[in-house]
């Protein structure tokens, strides 16, 4: 299980398409909810059939049929970022949805639009990267990268490229590489330029390097307050990763505020009762900090992180992490319910498959022998 219940069409003219289809969406998933009463295209303005919500827009702009974007996108043409991204929030397209005008924009550019291939096969591996296919983007994203730095040098379109394959395959180098053109092109304070601090800065924590990685943070904050005025879901992503860094200094306190500063500004973007990956990913760093300190909340944002990713496409593997992590806070008050969340995790990874899946499920079983033995379950992410 994964994503989507419908098999993906391929490109006869394009042998280095991944054919495999995507796999099934929990029920629920905003890329494709069922609307509300009166709810209404933004474009067609009928309330007939799939709507969808796409980007970060609201109100009586929510709501969307994919197919009204894929003709506004064709409207637009020669622009092609229409087809990645909001023509009014400037955000990118986002779930089931953006997948489907990357792979309309594709098929358009192979069968009539050559010169679109290397922005569609950006946009379809952007969107693919957005719900958690890796391999699948990193395809679509290598043959970009090699057509554009072909065709254009080291441009600020290239640097963009390189930073999405830079997440599809977790190579730092990559990074540094966007970094190094934005520099040259002196882009460094630009909102593109902020995402590859930030993600290089993600690199950094994996390897261990947190003193580094919080100066990449810090970097990209500045220079995103200075772009966005006010509240701003890019603004929130940086102080979230700062809050991290603070987690891993044992500073817990200062955690707490930079994710509660973080998870305030996305819902003030977003909407209170809004469902996101990225609300889902504070309420998660929420919890692990108030936890470290005995906060009594702890447990309530772990829990409606774990809700809310329930929903949400692609979210499997980090439901997972979340409920171990709910059930390590557990096993100081409540043995049973750490069980329960234990339970709770091998059971969504019994329908999914892969290396990684492999790799939890072993450690899901040690975790679960230590609360049987000791009483303790150690941390599984």
């Amino acid at each position: 299980m994964g994503i989507f219940n419908r098999r993906r069409r391929s490109y006869e003219d394009s042998p280095t398409t991944p054919r495999r289809p995507l796999a099934a969406a929990q029920k629920g998933s905003p890329a494709r909810a069922a609307h509300p009463p009166g709810a209404a295209c933004r474009i067609c303005l009928s309330d007939n059939g799939a709507l969808i919500q796409p980007c970060a827009c609201r109100g009586a702009s929510t709501w969307v049929h994919v197919d009204c974007l894929k003709r506004w996108a064709i409207q637009k043409e020669p622009r092609v970022d229409c087809w990645r991204r909001c023509g009014v929030c400037r955000t990118p397209f986002s779930g089931e949805g953006a997948v489907d005008l990357g792979e309309a924009f594709l098929g358009r550019a192979l069968r009539s639009k050559p010169a679109f291939v290397p922005a569609a096969r950006h946009a379809l591996g952007s969107a693919l990267l957005a719900c958690g296919e890796r391999e699948s983007a990193a395809v679509h994203l290598k043959a970009s990268l090699q057509a554009k730095r072909r065709n254009q040098g080291d441009t600020a379109d290239v640097a963009a490229v390189l930073n999405d394959l830079g997440i599809a395959t977790g190579d730092e180098r990559l990074f540094r590489d966007a970094l190094r053109i934005y520099g040259a092109l002196d882009m460094l304070e630009t909102n593109d330029a902020a995402f590859a601090r930030l993600n290089r800065g993600n690199a950094l924590v994996r390897r261990g390097l947190y003193e580094h990685a919080s100066k990449e943070y810090a970097q990209a904050l500045r220079a995103l307050e200075k772009v966005h005025r006010g509240d701003h879901a890019d603004v929130a992503k940086a102080l979230g990763n700062l809050g991290v860094i603070a987690e891993y200094n044992g500073d817990y306190e200062e955690a707490v505020a930079y994710h509660s500063k973080a998870l305030n500004m996305q819902r003030a973007v977003f909407g209170k009762d809004a469902t996101t990956n990225d609300i889902a990913n504070s309420l998660e760093n929420l919890g692990v900090a108030r936890g470290r300190l005995g906060d009594s909340e702890a447990e309530g944002h772990l829990l409606a992180s774990i809700a809310m990713r329930r929903t949400l496409p692609a979210q499997t593997r980090a439901a997972v992490r979340t409920l171990a992590k709910l059930a390590a806070l557990r096993t100081k008050t409540n043995m049973d319910g750490a069980q329960e969340a234990y339970t709770a995790a091998r059971f969504l990874l019994a329908s999914e498959n892969g290396p990684w899946v492999e790799k939890q499920k072993a450690a899901l079983a040690r975790a679960a022998a230590a609360v049987s033995s000791s009483g303790r379950l150690s941390s599984l992410c």
